[in-house]
């Protein structure tokens, strides 16, 4: 790898933990907000919920691979990953309970 490869792997590394909990602020405060009735409107507003879910994995999954295991982030850092994880997660599984519900 060259030393720009590396010096850009290393700028977006730095970029993506900000993005990172961005997105997921966004992403909480869309979902937050009532589901609409009209089934079109849900299937738009549940379509939009998986689709920030699916950026934000990415993002997420992005950060993991330009983190060498020598760098890997361990207390605070590590703990912030599981709890987006986690996060993720629950809401997958609001969206399959909200797909569930009439």
């Amino acid at each position: 790898m060259t030393q720009t490869d590396q010096s850009l792997r290393a700028e977006v590394a730095a970029a993506l933990p900000p993005l990172i909990r961005e997105t997921l602020a966004v992403y909480e405060r869309f979902a937050a907000k009532d589901p609409p009735e009209d089934a079109k409107e849900f299937t738009a507003f549940q379509g939009a919920c998986k689709a920030a879910l699916a950026h934000l994995e990415a993002l997420l999954k992005l950060e993991r691979s330009l983190t060498p295991e020598s760098e890997a982030p361990d207390g605070e850092a590590a703990n912030e990953s599981a709890v987006l994880t986690q996060r993720i997660a629950e809401a997958r599984a609001a969206l399959a309970r909200m797909r569930a519900e009439p």
